[in-house]
């Protein structure tokens, strides 16, 4: 099954496919500053921000405690949030862990 139908198929909330395709086109919007591009860190920027929806907050305790090792954060998110990590590109997964791991230091 083609990339774009996964994800179509997949059951995630509607806007974290929405992000997947922004990303996955390369989708700009234009600023007074030019034009700013999504990314998969874009995406994964989203999923840290609505994790606490999708996994018991006692797991943020382990995550905590790895946030210094994006390999280790990549392997947490493919435990705990599997169905959306599952979705981001292999190649672009580190992207994703570092947009992720952006929104976890900022908050």
């Amino acid at each position: 099954m083609q990339w774009a139908e996964r994800v179509k198929k997949a059951k995630v909330p509607t806007w974290f496919k929405a992000r997947l395709a922004e990303a996955f086109t390369r989708k700009g919007t234009p600023t007074s500053g030019g034009t700013v591009y999504a990314t998969y860190a874009d995406a994964g920027y989203e999923l840290a921000r609505h994790a606490a929806d999708y996994v018991p907050e006692d797991t943020f305790e382990h995550l905590e405690e790895i946030e210094d090792d994006s390999e280790r954060v990549a392997e947490w998110l493919a435990e705990h949030l599997k169905r959306f990590y599952d979705l981001v590109l292999a190649r672009r997964r580190p992207d994703f862990v570092s947009g992720f791991l952006r929104f976890r230091e900022e908050h």
